[in-house]
């Protein structure tokens, strides 16, 4: 993954729906909370957050929440293989 084109896309709708079901559940979970609820390494978490939040997909911080709490915009599907 040191590819710079590469992006954790399965990992990336791993957080996303983590992070919505979250959200409808009323929380708005910080990033070690995503990397303890979704399954895979940390580091691609990580990355897999950084994606999202660059993409629109998901916010930090907002509407007087924690600059550390994540909030779904629009979820994230993974694009199928060909």
């Amino acid at each position: 993954p040191n590819d710079p084109g590469f992006e954790p896309t399965v990992l990336m709708q791993r957080v996303s729906m983590f992070v919505q079901e979250c959200n409808g559940n009323g929380n708005y979970p910080s990033q070690r909370m995503i990397e303890d609820g979704v399954s895979g390494k940390a580091e691609y978490i990580r990355e897999a957050i950084a994606h999202l939040v660059r993409r629109g997909h998901l916010q930090k911080g907002g509407s007087g929440r924690k600059i550390t709490d994540h909030q779904m915009i629009s979820p994230y599907i993974a694009p199928e293989d060909d």
